[in-house]
């Protein structure tokens, strides 16, 4: 017992968190969720009231309190299951800017001093002992783990329903309403209070049945995830070539399914999203990784179910006008303004995210992969050109084989003719490009020339 008592609560709470290989952002586990970050973040001793590690990040997360600092990168951690409570100093003649976290059980000191202490130099401090409260109420890390279904493929039915074993939700029963019958019960004032108090009974008795209804909604949604997962899987199997059942109906129910799977993994969104309030003054920078993390897939379901990014599947780079619906639509409520957008994307290339923004003379801006080849999309629509029936390509032609908007494909096409891989034909019916076979023909005309002298 005496052992416990001379341990330092403050080493006992914050332990060494290793950081992924080239990395300096501490990594969550899998049902983790972003809370609430700010910067300038100090750790204090309880005990001895002295500053331990200074100037770092917070994260605070549904399970844990993350502090690190990239520059020496280093990070520590401390579970919320280990904290009895988080409250200021009461000295009302002296203003703090630190939160007091008191430990469970027989490590917090016997004097009740606080474990450790987190300073705030830029503000902060309020925000961070409300939502340390709130998560400390709803206990998140003692709740069960969505269940993940796995089923094999041939749970589909043949007509692309599911088992009746699959949750189901049918739309409620109509509500019937019987006129109210004139009674002398209900004249005069007495009459008025008691349709009054019989007005507010049904509303209370409403508002009952809908959280009810809520509630089962909720108790639901892993099951309904996890057929998402089930379909993912399926569609996932067909385009390695699992399971191909061949012909042009089957292709185009494949790709209709996909479409289908593809807007509701987008439809399920970003589970946290960086907003201002949670991220305070390193808004823009957290905004660029979610931003990178959702175009390489990695905070969506689809990422998650291991389908291709948004920004692989559009030849590696995206106009921000796509990048910004799509992010909004996966952002759900917590939208973001387009100059956000835009100081995100100018961090992008900084934070070293494996993307970048990128201005084209016309002006159209993009996100770009750092790996994007130019030569090698060059190289493609010339190879393009070469097998269409006329062999000439047009705008459209690039955006429906690229998948990408008109302005990237002419973008793309401008590219090429710069290149020397393809040359343009303006006519009344439009402009062509046609793959540039002058350098060849006039290869050709030289070594006639030659031969012939």
């Amino acid at each position: 017992m005496a052992a416990l008592h001379t341990t330092n609560p403050f080493e006992l709470f914050w332990q060494d968190l290793p950081l992924p290989p080239g990395s300096t952002r501490p990594p969550l586990s899998e049902f983790e969720v972003e809370c609430l970050m700010r910067d300038r973040v100090s750790l204090v001793d309880g005990r001895s009231n002295r500053i331990v590690h200074r100037d770092g990040i917070v994260l605070l997360t549904s399970h844990r309190i993350i502090w690190h600092c990239q520059s020496q990168s280093r990070a520590l951690h401390g579970h919320l299951s280990r904290v009895a409570e988080a409250r200021t100093s009461r000295n009302i003649f002296k203003p703090s800017t630190r939160v007091h976290l008191y430990l469970q059980g027989k490590v917090q000191d016997l004097d009740n001093r606080p474990a450790t202490k987190i300073e705030f130099a830029h503000g902060g401090r309020d925000e961070f002992l409300k939502q340390v409260r709130s998560l400390l109420m709803m206990r998140d890390w003692e709740k069960p783990p969505p269940v993940k279904l796995r089923l094999s493929p041939c749970a589909i039915e043949a007509d692309g329903s599911t088992p009746a074993s699959m949750p189901s939700f049918s739309p409620a029963s109509p509500v019937q309403t019987v006129e109210p019958v004139f009674t002398t019960r209900l004249a005069g004032v007495g009459g008025i209070l008691r349709q009054q108090e019989t007005a507010r009974a049904a509303q209370d008795r409403l508002a009952t049945e809908a959280f009810a209804d809520l509630e089962a909604l909720m108790g639901k949604a892993r099951e309904v995830v996890g057929v998402i997962e089930r379909y993912a899987t399926v569609l996932a199997s067909k385009d390695k070539g699992e399971g191909e059942k061949g012909g042009s109906e089957a292709e185009g129910g494949t790709a209709r399914d996909d479409a289908e799977l593809q807007g509701l993994l987008l439809n399920m969104g970003i589970s946290n999203p960086v907003t201002r309030v949670s991220a305070g003054s390193l808004y823009h920078q957290e905004l660029a990784r979610q931003l990178a993390r959702f175009l390489a897939g990695g905070s969506t379901a689809a990422g998650a179910l291991g389908r291709r990014s948004l920004l692989s599947e559009r030849g590696g780079m995206m106009t921000l006008h796509d990048v910004f619906c799509l992010f909004n639509r996966a952002r759900g409520t917590a939208l973001i303004s387009p100059e956000d957008l835009l100081d995100a994307c100018e961090t992008l290339e900084l934070l070293q995210l494996g993307m970048r923004l990128r201005r084209f003379p016309s002006g159209v801006s993009v996100v770009e992969a750092m790996d994007f080849s130019e030569e090698r999309v060059g190289a493609r629509l010339r190879a393009l050109a070469e097998a269409e029936a006329d062999g000439s390509l047009t705008a459209l032609d690039v955006a429906t084989h690229l998948r990408v908007s008109i302005a990237l494909a002419q973008e793309f096409l401008g590219t090429a003719e710069a290149q020397g891989l393809l040359c343009r034909d303006q006519s009344v019916q439009g402009t062509l490009f046609w793959p540039n076979r002058f350098p060849a023909w006039v290869a050709q005309a030289g070594e006639g020339n030659n031969g012939a002298s």
